[in-house]
Parts: structure tokens; sequence; C-alpha cells
């Protein structure tokens, strides 16, 4: 105020000298606007906020909610401005305070203007906590409920969290014993202030039973309601449950053949007792069709393509083929899945493919065709047993030889990924077990396996560091090496095995190329680094080898490399580009690094 003063008589003065004189009432105008800044500046501060008593007799969640509501700093300008705040954490406070069970807190304040900072203490007394006197539940005659132990009992401090959780474990029980469209529970507390005691009261609001009635299927032109009904998690006529509702909603809502869904009841159409549900869905893009180029130093340029069609037969049926061209390999692949077959949890895979290999090692075109079924005990688990057969013509060191094949693939999967061309999450797991039968005289019988573990680990939720590991061990018993078919054996090094090392280049080698292996363990390290949304770099580590006997030999150690790689994150998936350099050198068959690029994470 004295500070307002002393301005207000300033500018009297100074109005008066500078009456008629111009120049004067420039300068005066200079003057009053540099008093101005100052007059703001005096009173634009910061203020903190503190307790003035200890809360550590307090419930250690309220503890930590006090100190968080008083521990920033607030700057203010004008003091309405500063008390508008006290009454934002005043509020903050008592809502906590009301939510552990102090009813009857007392909260004040006081303010000390100090010179460089206000400081505002806030003065609690907690009382104590309301205690719970009695607990009684009000429902209609038409409602059937058992009594079951509470989870909160007479004598309890009254929490807030603890009793709107008894609220929704009441509403669990009330739906299994019940058949209502929707379950509306209240609760109140009835205080005595002068005893700190109350009453808590939980009414259970009256509807009628229903059943399921009729699905009244509306909005595809394309999927037929068949598939819909499949996944339906009840029958027409029983007893009407909420969850069932929400578990088919959240259900529809994640399958790709729809850009939208809705389920919804309503109770006006509630008629004998049976309530209608509504399914009305939209038709997503059910084609796809994708192109792509790549590079590998070791394998030379790559052209990629695919197409697929999710609902074939207009219930989720699933076709699709690929193809690639490149200078070693050369392949076109059909794949047809059909999601139900039998029952719900089974699926029906049918594969062929049509391979050709011109590799150093060896030459090879092969034919395979294979049917497999898929039981799905859970989201995440799968396993697959099926059989297939192999016909293939190979070139080994100079021999020709005609194989014919049956086999029985047998493959358990875990997979909790949560995107398989970029994944940030989750676990991979992959075991096979295959046995090979030769039908045309000129192979053992032998049994291949192989075990493959990935994981990933995100350190923030928009998954701008990744760490991703993975390791693979494999191993073909039975045979002798040499009546194994060399494109069966295990091979190692290249893009999508140990970089830095040329394509299927490590292990034994005769005549200066690489022989394969009937065993083979494979490592990768990345750590995965966003700079923004759309670039990042990658930092690996690649290590394994291949071996001639069926058990890893680990007198010959692993090939090591390392290096660094480039992403661009679009909107099809990230693009990759790395650089790998062999740690392991070996001089006259290695290069100094080998170079990839190619759409999607190297594993």
């Amino acid at each position: 105020m004295l500070s307002y003063l002393l301005q207000e008589n300033i500018f009297i003065k100074m109005h008066k000298k500078l009456k008629n004189n111009f120049k004067k009432r420039i300068a005066f105008f200079v003057v009053l606007i540099l008093l101005a800044t100052e007059f703001n500046e005096a009173f634009a501060q910061t203020a903190d906020f503190q307790f003035s008593a200890s809360i550590g007799h307090l419930p250690l969640p309220l503890q930590k909610i006090l100190k968080e509501s008083v521990s920033k700093e607030f700057t203010f300008e004008g003091s309405d401005v500063l008390e508008f705040k006290i009454g934002e954490i005043k509020s903050k406070i008592q809502s906590a305070l009301e939510a552990q069970g102090y009813y009857s807190a007392e909260l004040g304040y006081e303010i000390d203007f100090a010179k460089n900072k206000t400081h505002v203490i806030f003065k609690l007394n907690s009382g104590k906590a309301v205690i719970i006197d009695k607990i009684r539940l009000e429902k209609s005659l038409r409602t059937n409920f058992k009594y079951y132990k509470l989870s909160i009992s007479p004598g309890d401090r009254l929490l807030a969290e603890k009793v709107l959780n008894e609220a929704r474990s009441i509403a669990d029980q009330i739906e299994i014993e019940n058949c209502f469209p929707q379950i509306k529970i209240s609760h109140q507390a009835i205080i005595d202030f002068n005893t700190l005691r109350a009453d808590l009261v939980f009414k259970i609001e009256e509807q009628p039973q229903v059943i399921f009635g009729p699905i009244i299927y509306e909005g595809s032109n394309s999927v037929e309601f068949q598939y819909v009904h499949r996944n339906i998690p009840w029958n027409e006529g029983e007893c009407f449950k909420v969850s069932k509702v929400n578990d088919f909603r959240k259900k529809l809502r994640q399958d790709s053949l729809f850009s939208q869904s809705d389920i919804y009841f309503d109770i006006k159409e509630i008629s004998n007792n049976r309530l209608p549900i509504h399914v009305k869905v939209t038709d997503n893009l059910h084609r796809t069709i994708k192109i792509g180029v790549g590079y590998e130093s070791d394998d030379g340029p790559g052209l990629y393509g695919n197409w697929e069609h999710e609902n074939y037969f207009g219930q989720g049926e699933n076709l699709e083929v690929s193809a690639k061209v490149s200078p070693i390999n050369q392949y076109i692949k059909l794949n047809y899945l059909d999601p139900y077959f039998h029952k719900k949890k089974l699926k029906l895979a049918h594969e062929a493919d049509f391979n050709i290999i011109d590799s150093d090692q060896y030459e090879s075109m092969s034919f395979n065709a294979q049917s497999k079924i898929i039981h799905q005990f859970s989201n995440f688990w799968h396993f697959q047993y099926g059989l297939g057969y192999r016909l293939s013509n190979v070139k080994d060191k100079g021999d020709d030889e005609a194989f014919g094949f049956f086999y029985v693939p047998l493959t358990i999967n875990y997979d909790s990924r949560d995107n398989i061309l970029d994944p940030h999450e989750g676990m991979y797991f992959n075991l096979l077990l295959s046995p090979y039968f030769d039908t045309l005289s000129h192979a053992d019988i032998f049994l291949k396996t192989r075990l493959d573990h990935n994981y990933y680990l995100s350190f923030a939720k928009n998954a701008f560091t990744v760490l991703a590991s993975r390791i693979s061990l494999g191993s073909i018993l039975g045979g002798a090496f040499n009546r194994i078919p060399a494109d069966l054996r295990y091979y190692a090094g290249g893009g999508m095995s140990v970089r830095g090392y040329e394509f299927q280049s490590l292990g034994e080698r005769e005549d200066g190329e690489s022989i394969g292996g009937r065993s083979l363990v494979e490592c990768s390290f990345e750590m995965r680094q966003k700079i923004t949304d759309q670039y990042g770099f990658v930092i690996f580590m690649d290590g394994g080898n291949v071996y001639r006997s069926e058990k890893i030999d680990f007198s010959d150690s692993l090939r090591w490399s390392s290096g660094l790689g480039i992403r661009y994150y679009s909107p099809f998936g990230p693009i990759r580009f790395d650089v790998g350099i062999p740690l392991n050198k070996r001089e006259g068959i290695d290069d100094g690094y080998q170079i990839y690029f190619s759409i999607g994470q190297s594993f």
C-alpha cells in the first residue's frame, strides 16, 4: 500500500509540472511506464505451500497425497489468484481426507508475505477417522441374493476405495444369481458427527429378470452372420448376463474384419421376458496388397510381394499369396486358414510353396505342402500338429539327388508381442519337433528340432527405448550327416541370422564353402532407440554358429558381430538399414562389413 501511495503522489506532482510542456509530457509518459512496470513486478511473486504440523500419524496413502498437494511452487500476480489457488489445494486435501475417513478434519491456513517469497502454511487438525457402525443391504423381493462374507465389517475405518470395491463385489454376486439387464447399486454413508460412527447402506435397484432374446444383425454386406454367431458367448433363452455382452463387445471390437462395431440393447424392447441384442458392424477392407524391396550385400537386391484376403468365403477365411525374387532365393507361397474348424478353438491351415535356392553351399528346387490343426489354449498359447510332404531336388558338391519326405510338424507356440513387425513389449516362444520319413530310400529317418525365444522390454510408455533379445537352438537327431539333404541342414549367417557374416557362411567348410550342420545356436541383442516418432537407431550384437554333430560343440566358439542400424518408422512398418561388422573375421572368407536393407525389424 505504501508503494502505491508513493506512486500516486509522484503522479500528481509530475502532472502539474508538465501541464503545458510538450517535451516534458513525453518524459512524463516514459516515467509513468517505468513506474507501472515496477508496480507490476512488485506484485509478481512466488508462493510455496507447506504444513505447520506433522502429518506422520496419518495413513501412508494420505501422507503421500498431502505432501504432493503442497510440494510445488506457484507464481501469481494479485491476491485473488493466490486465494483461488489456495482454495483449489484445500479442496483437494479435503477430498483426500474424506476418502481416508477423516470427515471432521479442520483445515486452515496463514499467509506470510516474505520479501522474496510468499509462504502459505496450512494448519491441519485431522481429528479422528469415522468408523463403520452398521452395514445394511436393501434389495427388492425379486432380487436373488445370498449373504456372503463382506470385505469390510463394522469397526473398520470408512474408506471410500473399500466401499467402492465392496459395491463392485456385490454387483458381481448379484449378476451370478440374477438375470438383470443392468446392475445398479448405490451406497450411502450416514455419519453421526458426535460419535464419528457411520451406517453404511447398499441399495440394489429393482429390475425385471430377463433372458437373452434373438440377435439382430445389421451393417455387414460381406461377413456372414454365422461368423459372428460363432463368437457369441451365450445361447438364446439363457439367463441374461451383462458381463457376457461386455465380453462379446470387446472381442468384436478387436476383430480385424470390422472397422467399427457396436453391441447394444434397449430394455424397452423386453417382450415375454426376452431382451433382443443388436449387433451392428461396419466392414473393414478385406483385401491388401504389399510390395517391398530390400538389399543385402550377401544376397543382392530383393523384391517382395504379398496379396491377402481376410474374408475369402464370407466367414473369416484367410487366403494369402506371397513371393520373393532375389539372386539367391526365389519362392511363391500359398497359405489358407479356416478360423473355425470343428470347434471354436480349432483352426485349420493349409500351406504350399515352391522354392528355388541357388547359393554357394548348394542348389535346390523344392515343393512343399502341409495341413495342420491349430489349437488355441488362450490368447497367447497355441499347439499345432499336422502332416506334410516335401519333394526336392538338391545339387550338393556335384551330386544331384531327389528326395521325398513325409513329415509330421508338432509346434508349441507362445506369442504375446504387441506388434509383429515392430515389437515393443512381450515374448515369443516357439518349439518345433518334426520327424522326417524319406519315401525315395535316399535318406535316413531323422528328427529336426528347433527352439526360438525372443523377449522385448520397453522403458517408457511411448516405447522410445526398447531392449530386444533372441536365442535360437536347433538339433537334427538321428541319421548320418551325409544322408541329410543339404537344404534341410542348419545354416547361420546373414541379415536374419548373424549379421556381418555372409549368407549361410558359418560352420564347417569344405572346398571353401560351408556345408551346414546338424546343430545350431544363434543369439542377438539390440537396443532400439527412437529419436522422433519417425526416426531412430539400433545398436546390436549377434552371435552364432552351426556344428556337424547333433550336439552343440562349444569347442568351436561362436562367431560374433556388432553393428549399427537406422530406422524409419513408416505407416506400414519400420524400414531398417543395418551395417554389421564381423568381430571374429576369418581371413580370405569374411568381408569387413555387410549391409542390410528391408522392411521390419530383424527379429
